[in-house]
């Protein structure tokens, strides 16, 4: 992409930004998010998600194939990370049955969000970049996961968001995480115009 392609969609992306900015206190104000609701089960990250679904007018269609697992116990969903649509579209597809992990680079960015949606118990952050001991790694993994209303967890294997026609080197990290831990994975595509499960 060249440097007028890249400033040509420069509109789009601070339109972006604001909108994710203040995403949940919108999503409240569409009655998805019920932060006055105070007794009985919740979902707010789902009610997140179908807000700015409905939002930015997207339709979600399930193709043929694997339904949505739904076991008792950790689930691990690989999905990949084409656009910042993804992070409410793979909460929509998990049907709001997952968490996140996101690095902590993103929290800096949108503190706003990040910081209700981490009151929300719907995101695990990690510094990436930093040497990590792999087992104390693992742990905090299992004590969030085991803290967050939801089962499931949102992993982006490739490492970050990339638009290239072919998918990028997978990280281990989660995939060793899930193997050393027995969790059941299942991947999940999606993006603006496809969602596979």
């Amino acid at each position: 992409m060249g440097v007028l392609e890249k400033i040509q969609t420069l509109p789009a992306f601070f339109l972006g930004v604001f909108f994710l900015y203040w995403s949940l206190p919108l999503a409240a104000l569409m009655n998805k998010v019920k932060f006055l609701k105070l007794a009985g089960k919740r979902n707010d990250a789902y009610g997140w998600g179908v807000a700015l679904q409905q939002l930015f007018g997207v339709t979600m269609l399930r193709l043929p194939g694997p339904q949505l697992a739904n076991p008792c116990g950790p689930i691990i969903f690989l999905s990949n990370h084409r656009s910042w649509a993804d992070f409410y579209l793979d909460v929509v597809a998990t049907e709001g049955n997952a968490q996140m992990l996101s690095r902590m680079a993103v929290a800096l960015v949108f503190p706003m969000f990040m910081g209700a949606v981490c009151v929300i118990r719907s995101v695990i952050l990690f510094q990436r970049g930093r040497n990590h001991e792999k087992e104390a790694f693992n742990n905090m993994i299992d004590r969030k996961m085991a803290a967050s209303p939801v089962d499931g967890l949102i992993v982006y294997p490739e490492g970050h968001r990339s638009t290239l026609r072919h998918s990028l080197p997978l990280k281990r990290g989660m995939l060793n995480y899930a193997y050393i831990r027995k969790i059941p994975v299942q991947v999940i595509f999606c993006n603006a115009v496809l969602c596979l499960l």
